[in-house]
């Protein structure tokens, strides 16, 4: 056992209860296990020292909400404390959850960021379980959009690290409750295969159906800007059977579009390809859709977004066709604000 002096030893007597033992550790300028070591000479546990009972409550409301670190830290008490509450309370399987998010978030669709996010699961992301596991989403995008994921992150209270690989960014979220949730919602399993879009979109209020296309653009979206409107490209990459259900969902505010299929996605075994967003006032009123929210997005498609708006704003090489856009937006505008 370490030698400690008379005071270090006090030391550890008045703090064992508030720090840990690498705490005291570091303040003593000694190792953690002759804290460790003292404290069982000395006869010091927590429990003896403190009576945490009235956070017992606390403690079982939280289970599932925070660590066991950072009930301790809140509570002064021991890691250990904790874990044992919950053990009495029959808790048991998740004591060691390394993360921890609201995982209430998708029980109801009811904000524009949960439809954006819901959106970019559909195209960027996906849900997955192992046998004997806890389901999880997870959302990979490339690495120069990762603000998105953190700004995920924040929306959601998530304490999930964001995992970097060569060129690409991934969050991912374990939560057997946020995976049913995002099940009863329509994101399923391999949803590339067999996702019915149709359902998904049904289960989204209408109002926050466009921040769910904003969602979806945002992660299988592009769009090209060139210094003449009529020859920038607006467009979905889509597998074809969600073609339909797609260009329904867009003729709600009006905008129409057409599939292109695209041969470079033979990797999928279902057809892919691109829904073409054409004409000027097309391009316009899906773009200020989603300009209409300040919610998450991706930064520089949100840029580029708003450079092709202003061109078809003050472009006069097709004067008849940029007013016409105008105004069809704000008739748009009107008809979302009833």
């Amino acid at each position: 056992m370490g030698r400690l002096t008379n005071e270090q030893i006090e030391f550890i007597k008045n703090n064992v209860g508030t720090l840990t033992n690498q705490e005291i550790a570091n303040k003593l300028n000694c190792n953690k296990s002759t804290v460790s070591n003292w404290r069982k000479k000395l006869n010091l546990s927590f429990s003896d020292l403190h009576d945490f009972s009235n956070y017992n409550q606390y403690i079982v409301d939280n289970y599932n909400k925070k660590t066991s670190k950072k009930l301790a830290e809140e509570i002064g008490c021991s890691k250990q404390y904790v874990t044992k509450i919950w053990s009495k309370n029959n808790l048991k399987g998740k004591t060691n959850r390394q993360y921890y998010a609201n995982f209430n978030y998708f029980n109801k669709i009811d904000t524009a960021n949960k439809a954006y996010i819901l959106g970019l699961i559909a195209s960027d992301g996906c849900i997955y379980k192992r046998e004997n596991h806890e389901g999880l989403w997870q959302i990979t995008l490339q690495l120069q959009d990762k603000e998105v994921l953190e700004e995920i992150k924040k929306e959601i209270n998530a304490e999930n690290p964001i995992k970097y690989n060569n060129n690409t960014a991934t969050l991912t979220i374990v939560s057997q409750q946020m995976y049913d949730d995002l099940s009863k919602l329509g994101i399923i399993p391999r949803k590339t295969y067999n996702m019915n879009l149709q359902e998904l979109i049904v289960n989204i209020p209408k109002y926050f159906r466009k921040d769910f296309i904003h969602g979806y653009f945002d992660g299988d979206g592009s769009i090209t800007v060139r210094d003449i409107p009529s020859k920038s490209k607006v467009q979905f990459a889509l597998p074809e059977y969600f073609i339909k259900p797609f260009q329904k969902l867009l003729l709600e505010y009006g905008i129409k579009s057409h599939w292109n299929k695209d041969n470079r996605f033979l990797k999928y075994t279902v057809p892919f390809g691109n829904l073409v967003i054409n004409g000027a006032s097309n391009k316009y009123c899906l773009l200020k859709l989603f300009q209409l929210e300040d919610n998450i997005s991706i930064k520089r498609k949100t840029q580029l977004s708003q450079q092709l708006c202003e061109q078809i704003q003050s472009n006069i090489t097709n004067r008849k066709e940029n007013i016409t856009a105008v105004i069809k937006w704000e008739e748009l505008l009107e008809n979302l604000r009833r």
